[in-house]
């Protein structure tokens, strides 16, 4: 089988099966630039703290020792102790529940009917127009959505709601 070339960045990079699963719940997921920690601050801020309170010079015999150690730390850190970020409050005091419920079932995957729908193979592959593109093995077996653009030989590319990414046939790629 052929396989087109990707001219731009693929569309694959930055996903995994757990991002088409929030997807499919319509949650927006957002990464950091890869090798740009100053885009994560917060995240590298909180596992420097992990690994200096919790796991620096510590030993661990298995994953139930480590919890052993994690979960009292994990009480204090988000009930007790203030944080500058939060002008000293602490982060319980910030938390609210969120008033989306949880379904049993991932709701399926519908698209209107200005979107041509092609079903991602095992290794996240489509077929469009004669020629095959790797999407994303996260969405292996999902449909994915193709919406032509007002510009020529363009074409967005959903996963539910989501624009995951575009595809342009004259460079024979996505983007």
């Amino acid at each position: 089988m052929f396989m087109e070339k990707c001219v731009s960045e693929p569309v694959e990079k930055g996903r995994a099966k757990l991002t088409a699963w929030l997807l499919r719940l319509d949650i927006r997921v957002l990464h950091g630039r890869p090798y740009h920690p100053q885009t994560q601050g917060k995240e590298e801020r909180f596992h420097r703290t992990l690994k200096t309170e919790v796991l620096r010079g510590h030993y661990f015999d298995n994953l139930k020792h480590v919890q052993s150690r994690f979960d009292p730390w994990r009480d204090v850190y988000n009930h007790e102790r203030p944080h500058d970020a939060l002008q000293l409050d602490v982060p319980s005091s910030r938390y609210r529940v969120s008033s989306r419920e949880y379904p049993e079932q991932l709701p399926s995957v519908e698209y209107g009917i200005d979107v041509e729908v092609r079903k991602a193979n095992p290794v996240g592959q489509i077929r469009f127009r004669g020629r095959t593109f790797k999407v994303s093995e996260a969405f292996a077996g999902q449909p994915i959505g193709l919406r032509r653009t007002s510009e020529d030989g363009v074409w967005k590319i959903y996963y539910c709601s989501h624009e995951i990414g575009e595809l342009d046939l004259a460079e024979d790629g996505t983007k």
